[in-house]
């Protein structure tokens, strides 16, 4: 499968749940978190480590049955913001990008040698090849992008071909890679790919994580987080700011509450 595919094939989920998540349907559910280890009173990731709290769905005598996971205009601006900065965009709809659109790859370069993250993002929609992608991605996680990573992770299905037709070992080593990378966002305040991603994963490959998966997960994750870490001190970077705001912290159990 080429590369602008595969990325093509990652938007379109991506669209697809928040598509989900922006529905006035209060039936829909949000993705099962129940496959992984859960602890009383919270939900786990696949790795096991607790990202939120079940909370009361709104009652039918509520004055509102409209689910606002963002909140307020000030509170999502808020949300939107933070992810926009962790190279997520949709929030914002597909008009962000139309400036960085017409620049041609030469004045993208030197946007992303600068450091620009959005330019980082659209050399990797652009590249013909995954190895050119992994690049542009893996470079602007370097510089702070989480979405990256969990683009990264993603586009990891069909790095090899398509996963359904690698060996049975192989498979279960390549969906353990691709949980790392969300894991990595995680760890970095972003439980995008935890909360979307890796359910959908183990549910389409019926995966049943053993205690040595999830620590095999969590050892892969901060070995990309080293790596990253690592660069960004050869670059005079300094430290990941993993700090998460309070309105994102509420959208993710936002995310979470069961309807």
């Amino acid at each position: 499968m080429s590369t602008n595919k595969v990325v093509s094939a990652v938007l379109i989920v991506f669209f697809l749940v928040v598509g989900m998540y922006l529905s006035l349907k209060n039936q829909e559910k949000l993705p099962d978190l129940s496959l992984s280890t859960s602890n009383e009173g919270g939900v786990a990731t696949p790795s096991g480590n607790k990202v939120g709290e079940h909370k009361s769905p709104v009652t039918s005598g509520s004055k509102s049955s409209i689910w606002n996971p963002m909140g307020g205009a000030i509170s999502s601006e808020e949300i939107k913001k933070w992810f926009a900065e962790r190279g997520n965009y949709k929030f914002y709809g597909p008009d962000i990008l139309s400036d960085y659109q017409g620049y041609d790859m030469e004045t993208l370069s030197r946007l992303s040698d600068s450091g620009d993250i959005k330019a980082m993002h659209v050399m990797a929609d652009r590249a013909t090849n995954f190895d050119d992608m992994k690049k542009h991605l893996w470079r602007a996680a370097v510089y702070g992008s989480t979405e990256a990573l969990i683009q990264l992770g993603a586009s990891n299905e069909n790095s090899e071909g398509s996963i359904k037709e690698l060996p049975g070992e192989r498979q279960r080593e390549k969906i353990l890679e691709i949980l790392s990378y969300y894991e990595v966002a995680q760890m970095r305040g972003d439980w995008w790919g935890n909360i979307t991603g890796a359910p959908s994963l183990i549910d389409r490959f019926q995966v049943e994580l053993s205690e040595n998966d999830k620590l095999l997960i969590k050892q892969g994750a901060e070995q990309i987080y080293n790596n990253l870490q690592a660069q960004r001190a050869v670059l005079g970077l300094g430290e990941f700011d993993n700090s998460v705001p309070d309105e994102v912290i509420k959208f993710y159990e936002e995310m979470l509450r069961p309807l």
